[in-house]
């Protein structure tokens, strides 16, 4: 008994398409539009037809490792035959063949690097969090003095108190701003 619906309009020419569009570097959503069908159907028919499936994870595959074969050739450099011509005033122009080194590229080394060897690699951000008591200090008096009128906490006298390891004294801030060597967006 045939399932209820509109006919497929899957043939098996589409694992042939559907190959040769993966090795040219197809997505799933150009290979839908170059069958005529939507990306959902794509999916449906990978699902209910395994040589499609195939097709597409072949021709995909083949596309990969041809990339990553040029990538890393572009990485270690490499050399190719080559051939040039010199005018010749007795006659035909003369022909030699040589070797064309091409030298590594080091930007195909750190993106072949960090997308191999992710862990040894990857670009390391460390923050470091750490604050003296001093800095502490000039900023509690940088913002007293940026807004007098607020009221001062139990931690701010703390650590303005006489017997603190710095006091509400003059701070080598409070020189410099009195000297003028300070600008208001450097506080």
């Amino acid at each position: 008994m045939a399932s209820p619906g509109r006919p497929t309009r899957y043939t098996p020419n589409a694992c042939d398409v559907a190959r040769r569009a993966c090795m040219l570097g197809a997505t799933n959503d150009e290979l839908a539009g170059l069958l005529g069908i939507s990306r959902a159907t794509l999916h449906n028919w990978m699902d209910q037809y395994p040589a499609l499936r195939q097709a597409v994870d072949e021709g995909k595959l083949h596309a990969d490792a041809q990339v990553a074969e040029k990538l890393y050739q572009r990485a270690i450099g490499y050399q190719r035959p080559a051939v040039r011509f010199f005018a010749n005033p007795d006659g035909p122009p003369t022909e030699i063949n040589y070797t064309h080194h091409h030298a590594p590229d080091t930007t195909a080394a750190i993106f072949w690097l960090r997308n191999r060897r992710r862990a040894d690699w990857r670009e390391q951000v460390e923050h470091r969090h750490s604050t003296s008591h001093e800095l502490l200090v000039i900023l509690e008096a940088a913002r007293l003095r940026a807004r007098p009128g607020l009221p001062i906490d139990d931690k701010a006298l703390a650590l303005l108190a006489p017997g603190s390891q710095a006091s509400a004294g003059p701070t080598d801030l409070d020189t410099a701003w009195g000297k003028g060597e300070v600008d208001d967006h450097d506080a």
